[in-house]
Parts: C-alpha cells; sequence; structure tokens
C-alpha cells in the first residue's frame, strides 16, 4: 500500500468514526459509540440517558450540569415538573449518587409524594426545591423523611431567595410562628 492509499484509508476511517452514532455518558460527558455502549473515560458499559421530558429539554440540562465536561454547572436549577418527571431526571443525571445522596432513594420519594412540584439542581452539591406544601404538618412530615430515609444536610423554607426557616437553626415550634405563610413558601433540600 502507497502512502497515498495509506492517507485516503485513514481519512475514510476518520470519515467513519466521526460520523457513527455517539451519545454523551450520563456519569461523564464523554462520547460513547452506540454500538458499544463502553465508556472509555469511566472504563465501564453505559446506557444512553432518556431524554423524552419536555421541549426545553430539562433533563439534558441536569445531566450536562452534573458532567464532568465542558457544559458542567455547579449552580444548576431546573424547571418546577411533576414528580415523575423529576425522578426520571434525577436518575439520570447523577446515576449512582453522589457522596449520601442516594439518587434511586430520592426519584422513588418524589415519585411516593404526589401533588407537589418539583425542580432539580445543582449548588454545587444536588438540590431539590419543592412546591405545594400547604401545612405546618406537612412541613415536619417531610422534614423528618428527607433527613432520616435520604440522609439531607439541610432543610429550609424558602421565600423568593431568602430563608425564612432551617431545621439547622429554628426549632419545629418556630414554623408555628409563619404557619400561615406555608403554603407560599418552597421547601429547599439540599445534599453535601
Amino acid at each position: 500500500m502507497t502512502n497515498k492509499q495509506l492517507a485516503y484509508e485513514l481519512l475514510r476511517l476518520a470519515k467513519a468514526i466521526v460520523s457513527a452514532d455517539t451519545f454523551k455518558c450520563p456519569s461523564c460527558g464523554t462520547k460513547v459509540l452506540k454500538q458499544t455502549g463502553y465508556c472509555v473515560k469511566c472504563k465501564k458499559k453505559v446506557k444512553e440517558a432518556s431524554k423524552s421530558i419536555s421541549a426545553g429539554d430539562p433533563l439534558q440540562d441536569a445531566i450536562d450540569a452534573y458532567s464532568e465536561g465542558s457544559k458542567s454547572s455547579l449552580r444548576y436549577r431546573g424547571p418546577y415538573v411533576n414528580g415523575a418527571a423529576c425522578a426520571k431526571i434525577i436518575v439520570n443525571a447523577v446515576p449512582g449518587g453522589y457522596n449520601d445522596f442516594d439518587s434511586e432513594d430520592v426519584a422513588m420519594f418524589v415519585k411516593s409524594h404526589g401533588g407537589y412540584k418539583y425542580s432539580f439542581g445543582r449548588e454545587y452539591s444536588p438540590v431539590l426545591y419543592i412546591k405545594g406544601i400547604k401545612t405546618y404538618d406537612d412541613v415536619i412530615k417531610m422534614k423528618n423523611e428527607v433527613i432520616r430515609k435520604l440522609k439531607a444536610d439541610e432543610v429550609s423554607l424558602n421565600k423568593g431567595g431568602s430563608i425564612v426557616w432551617a431545621e439547622w437553626s429554628r426549632s419545629d415550634e418556630d414554623l408555628r410562628a409563619i404557619e400561615d405563610e406555608i403554603p407560599k413558601l418552597t421547601l429547599r433540600v439540599w445534599w453535601d
């Protein structure tokens, strides 16, 4: 084979590789060939993340925020969605979890608590915002569950960007003073 023939063959192979069907590894963001499903960086077989959430694609945005690639972001907050959609975002954006954040457990939690709207994001570490909590009893029940079962590090009630009540600095009884405000507040749950 002449040098010219070798160059053409290498060019043909390079074009085939570039045009091959690929997807981003849900863990690290590296391109993975669909044919093999093997991520060279993670050194394991991976599955392509599902992308059927909405037109704005909050799933891909969340995956990008948690990836190690150029699209990663330490501060990201997705739109409010129902529990089933949020669960899908969580398990695809943070497969396998993150420190004490267990993506499978958190996904099951949001799916099992219907009637609320959830916004999943990243504030250096995983964060979940919950809208639709109506009463003092709901706040206490939810707070206890996310701390005990889901190992959350912080739980607070926020209004706009301000913390109104936080479990680490105020007692449950302090909630009684703001009980009428609870339906207007957002529960924030954060894991380190």
